[in-house]
């Protein structure tokens, strides 16, 4: 039986050396086509995550709900403020406002009929308090609140975007792309310089959108989500022994028929 077990050891070694070499390793997982991280999805209206403090809210067995939402339009500029304000800033939607210290403009006389005369004229921020006490006013009940918002729905954009474009990826070439739910996540320089930063348990996801409410929710497949080690990555020196590999296995075998609630996440 010795024998037998050691031939078989040293077949399973060979046979997973001969795929690895028709086979590109990625050891990084930002050489992925894709990554979306599931704390990167933000607390906002009409987006839930797994991990957020709202999770109860998602259906059984998902783990991302997102719905596109409307950007928060920039607070409007009181007309006492604008001639004030730096005009790139004006146009620029994300860039803090500032004050002018000092404005300059023409005034014009007649003198002389019909002959236009016009000379320059300055003020001075300081002369103005009515300016200085209205821009605070706005800034703190108007644009700070809009900063914040605009922010956290800039987050959630982000998001939405990156499954929009797997979800099209998927669409368009969905026998090469694999969408995969990656957890354990393994950061390890190898004695011999290798830098891993990636999954070693993988299971199958499922990524759906509802074109009438803009929606997207990434969730389990309906056959399970089919957890497996992934240990490509490493040199199989440094791999645990076959015996061991296989009671990991077994281990996530009895997870996998449990039902995928939040807390295994």
């Amino acid at each position: 039986m010795d024998v037998l077990h050691d031939r078989a050891v040293r077949l399973f070694k060979f046979l997973r050396e001969l795929a690895l070499l028709k086979t590109k390793i990625v050891r990084d997982l930002s050489e992925y086509e894709k990554v979306v991280w599931l704390n990167d999805v933000p607390e906002y209206k009409n987006c839930f995550s797994v991990l957020g403090p709202e999770s109860d809210k998602l259906p059984d067995s998902t783990w991302i709900q997102i719905r596109q939402s409307i950007e928060p339009k920039r607070p409007a500029i009181p007309d006492i403020l604008r001639k004030w304000l730096e005009e790139d800033v004006i146009e620029d939607p994300h860039a803090e406002p500032q004050l002018k210290d000092r404005i300059t403009f023409s005034s014009s006389v007649f003198q002389d009929a019909p002959t236009l005369y016009s000379q320059e004229q300055t003020e001075l921020l300081t002369d103005h308090p009515e300016v200085l006490r209205e821009w605070e006013r706005w800034k703190q009940d108007n644009w700070l609140p809009w900063v914040e918002a605009h922010t956290n729905w800039g987050s959630v954009d982000k998001v939405y975007f990156q499954l929009f474009s797997i979800h099209q990826q998927l669409k368009k070439l969905g026998e090469r792309y694999e969408l995969l739910l990656g957890l354990g996540l393994l950061t390890w320089e190898t004695p011999n310089n290798q830098v891993i930063k990636r999954h070693v348990i993988v299971g199958e996801a499922q990524l759906s959108f509802d074109p009438d409410r803009a929606k997207f929710e990434l969730q389990a497949p309906p056959e399970g989500v089919k957890l497996h080690l992934e240990t490509d990555m490493v040199e199989q020196s440094y791999l645990p022994s076959l015996e061991q590999l296989k009671e990991l296995e077994s281990l996530l075998g009895m997870t996998q028929e449990s039902p995928w609630n939040k807390e295994e996440i």
